[in-house]
This record gives C-alpha cells, structure tokens and sequence, in this order.
C-alpha cells in the first residue's frame, strides 16, 4: 500500500531493475492498456530494456478478420484464436502481393503469437495489464514477484458482463460438458429472484476442459457470449426487460479476478485496509504506509452543493459552476466531469436545430473534457490547471457485489438512500448514501477514493503552480475550502 505523491513508480522500477540484473523476474500489472506507454517511457529514460509486453491484437485493421478475432475473444475462445492466427498467417505469406493493410496485420499476428509463446519462459519484466494478469498458467508465477498498481477494488480486477439468458441456454444446449457437469449453475441462476444481486456457484475449470468447451462452442455474432467468465462468476442479477413489445430476461454476472499464486505487492494511495483483510484472510498480508508528500500546488473545494449527476445535469443549476466553465475556457483548464454531462452539451453545440441564443449551447465549447472512470493512471493533464465538477458514483450493483464480496452480506431488496450527515478526513457533510451501514462504507470509499484520482491528475504535489477545482461537496486531503456569503457546505459544517 502506498501513498501517491512519494515516488511509488520510481522505486519499483529501482527495485526490478536491480532485481533482475540479479537474475530475477518479474510481473508488473497496469490497470489498462492506455497506461503501459507512460511506464514504458520511464523504463526507457532509465535505459531498462529487459522487458515485454503482453500482446493485443486492437490494431488489426483488415474487417473480416478484426470480426472473426473479435467473435473468438469475446466467447473467451483462445486456443480457436490462436489457430485461426495462425491458418490466416500461413494464408497471407502464401500470396504474392499484399496491401499495406495485409502486411500490417500480417505483422500484428505474428508479434501477438511470437510473445505468447515467450511468456512461460521469460526471463525479466512482464508488464501486462489487471484484466490479464490472473490468467496465465499456475506454473507461469514460480518464481516471480507481482506489482499491482492501484486499487484492485476500484479497477478491472472486478468486472461486469451482461448477457441475455437465451444465448446462455443455447451455449448450454450445444455442449454436452455444459449439460452434465454444469447444469445446477444454470437452474441455480434460473430459481433465482429478480433485481437483486445474489451469490452463485463458481465453476473453476482446467485448461484440458476449457479447451473441450471451445471445440463444441457456436461461435456467431448472434452467439458469442464469453461462457467462461459465466461460469466463473461469483454473483448474478438477474432482471427483466421489454423490446419490441417482447419481454427479455438479462443476467448481469460480477466477476473478482483471483490475485496470482506468488508474492504481490500492491500500490494504492486510497487503500481500504478493511477491504484486504477480510478478502484475503488467507493470505499473509503486511500493509507498509508510506507518508504522502505535501501538495506543492493547491485543491480548492467549492462545496455548496451536492453536485451529484442529477444536480449537475439540471440546467437549472448550471449558474452554480457557470463561473468553473467560465474559469476553463479563460484559463486554458481541463475539465473531469460525469460523460452524461460532456455528451448532453456537445450534441447541443452539434445540433443546428437548437436556438443560438439559447445560452448553454456553447458551455463546453474550446473546453478540453474528460469524463470520470476514463482516466486511471493517466499523465496527459499534469501539466495544466484543472477543473472537477460532480461526485464520481459507479453502478449501484457494484456496491451489492462488494457487500457480498468482502462482508459475505447478501441483501433480499434495494436498500433505502437518504440525505444524511457523514463523516470522513475530518469533516462532518452532508451526503445522500445508503442507511445501510456496509453499503454507506464502500459507496463512501469509492467516491473518496475516484475523487482523489481524478485531482491527482493534475499532479499538485509536484509543481506549486497547478490549481485544482473540485466542485463536489465531498472532501479530499490536502483542500482549501472556497467559502463566502452562501457557502452552506463542509466549510460551514463543523471540522473535526
């Protein structure tokens, strides 16, 4: 566990390289794919280049196969993935001529296979991604150390997945393993009630039976559902909905990548402790705190409001941040805010059809805007002011999964939400959360933990020139309160 703004990055990669000039390996795993490129650049400004990078396949650019390649990764087909690779390479270095877009993918599939096959063997630095790194043979982890960068409670290590309940029954139909050997889960999750989220049975499965799976799996645009994260899956909601004046029944399955079998190292600078003990009390867990360095530059808190999406997304409140817009434009600031909001004003600006003199249709105009839960890890705003308006909430079924996940506490309907007074970094405010105590824990969490992302993204505690607004109602470290005449708000509210 690490505190940001002390370095976290600079010593692993201290660490690694001197651990495998000594001979050792390594993983390092990165939330998602958009990030690996700023580690990369600093293990190249520190000469290190005794490392690969897992392979993606998101640069293909030929339509046939960018279809077939999506149909066999979205049914977690892999071996079937990698013979067709293989069929269609074979295919193109047997034609005479190739377009650029052929010797492009040509190139692509091979580099995709090539250090596929060097992962079990390789000797060094493996950097891959959170989604990635659970999945690789048991014998692949001997001997390595793993390196998780941030939280796995608010990253990719926890992923959703919905699918319609036919084409679960029809993958089930077609495979005579399904039919056998895992029936139950499948009238587990049929005898289930609605709109709640429920713990199933978790089907773990070995690479010889995977690979059965995939020889009997249908795979077509209108079948390709990912079974195997199915079957994995630790709890379902299960919910009904219309189409076509035609009723459906959708299943959202939530899945908790397993942490690999070997030592792991996680940095995270808003770790829930409680979260790791409770999960992991079978692992041997040492938590090391390192202190967080003073912010050079400065966060102003407006807190006058709860700047929740429904709030922000009211154009009726818009004269309570018009200002922050205002300050954006001026200012040359970037803008973190709800991707409903960003969307709603820059259709307006697009849309010939609303009046000129309607007032918000420029609001985000010459604003460079960003939307919350897409900027994890990401150095592209250190170097300019920013502004963040609203309080980053994610999928209240999330919530649910995480009571079922770390407190084994499973609920029989939606608890209730209210406005009520909370406390946390010192400050008692108010907030609308749940009455239910372990919901009112995580859903707290969660938005302290985004929000002290998304005003990291400016980098404060590196450069005393950056200002951060954070126009949220809810505290972060390190704030300055904006008070005045109307501030009703944390400021006005008692600091404990």
């Amino acid at each position: 566990m690490h505190h940001h703004g002390a370095g976290k990055t600079e010593k692993i990669i201290d660490f690694i390289i001197n651990g495998v000039k000594a001979g050792k390996s390594y993983i390092y795993a990165i939330p998602n794919r958009k990030t690996i490129d700023n580690f990369v650049e600093r293990l190249k400004n520190r000469n290190f280049h005794q490392y690969i990078i897992t392979p993606t396949l998101e640069d293909v650019e030929g339509k046939e196969r960018v279809k077939n390649i999506n149909l066999f990764q979205s049914a977690g087909a892999f071996t079937r993935l990698s013979e067709y690779l293989n069929k269609e390479i074979k295919r193109l270095e047997n034609k005479d001529d190739l377009s650029e877009c052929e010797k492009n993918d040509l190139e692509i599939m091979k580099h995709y296979l090539d250090v596929n096959a060097q992962l079990d063997t390789y000797q060094g630095l493996i950097i891959t991604t959170h989604h990635r790194v659970s999945f690789f043979k048991d014998t692949f982890y001997q001997d390595k150390i793993c390196f998780i960068d941030e939280d796995i409670f608010d990253t990719d290590f926890i992923k959703t997945i919905t699918i319609l309940m036919p084409k679960i029954r029809n993958v089930y139909a077609n495979s005579k393993y399904l039919q056998f050997n895992a029936m139950s889960k499948l009238k587990e999750i049929e005898d289930m009630p609605f709109d709640v989220v429920k713990l199933v049975s978790e089907i773990n499965l070995d690479i010889s039976t995977r690979k059965e799976i995939e020889k009997e799996l249908i795979i077509s645009q209108s079948n390709a559902i990912n079974i195997f994260d199915f079957l994995r899956c630790q709890a379902i909601k299960k919910y009904k909905y219309t189409r076509d004046n035609i009723e459906y029944t959708n299943i959202k399955c939530f899945l908790f990548n397993k942490l690999p079998p070997c030592p792991v190292m996680i940095t995270s600078a808003t770790p829930q402790k409680e979260f790791y003990k409770l999960t992991f009390f079978n692992r041997k867990i040492q938590i090391h705190e390192i202190s967080k360095a003073k912010y050079k530059g400065q966060i102003i808190l407006w807190d006058s409001h709860t700047y929740s999406k429904t709030f922000v997304k009211n154009e009726e409140n818009l004269i309570y941040f018009e200002e922050l817009l205002s300050m954006c434009k001026t200012e040359n600031m970037n803008l973190i805010t709800f991707k409903d909001f960003i969307e709603k004003y820059t259709m307006m600006m697009n849309d010939e059809m609303v009046s000129v003199e309607n007032p918000y249709k420029f609001l985000l105009k010459d604003i460079n805007c960003y939307h919350f839960f897409s900027m994890l890890g990401l150095d592209t705003l250190k170097d300019k002011d920013l502004a963040v308006i609203g309080k980053p909430l994610k999928d209240d079924d999330i919530f649910y999964f995480l009571a079922l996940l770390i407190y084994g506490k499973e609920y029989k309907k939606q608890q209730r939400c209210q406005m009520q007074l909370v406390e946390d970094k010192g400050f008692i405010f108010n907030l609308y959360t749940y009455t239910d105590e372990i919901l009112k824990k995580i859903q707290m969490w969660s938005i302290s933990s985004s929000q002290e992302q998304y005003v990291g993204r400016a980098r404060i505690y590196d450069n005393a020139d950056r200002t951060v607004y954070l126009a949220s109602g809810y505290p972060v470290e390190q704030m300055i309160i904006e008070e005045d005449e109307e501030t009703t708000g944390i400021g006005k509210i008692i600091g404990l």
